[in-house]
């Protein structure tokens, strides 16, 4: 991923986010909601060594992810989920 420039990372992740959620949702747990994309993404982010810290706030829940993937997965992240 390091070779890819910012924008081929944001478009990846752009497209990655139409259909995924969806998708992994409706495969994993046969219900597409919130509450199951957030099981999903505390599930997966645990299998594969990242750290997911939730900060509630009085409008949102923030949901941090640290992982050691380098800044261009970072920028994958944040334009996926943002």
């Amino acid at each position: 991923m390091e070779r890819l420039d910012d924008r081929t990372v944001t478009q990846v992740a752009s497209t990655e986010r139409r259909a995924l959620p969806r998708d992994l949702c409706l495969s994993m747990r046969g219900n597409y909601g919130i509450s199951e994309w957030v099981d999903i993404i505390k599930m997966r982010s645990s299998a594969t060594g990242f750290d997911v810290t939730t900060i509630h706030d009085e409008d949102e829940d923030i949901f941090v992810i640290r992982h050691y993937m380098g800044e261009k997965y970072s920028l994958h992240l944040k334009s996926f989920y943002e």
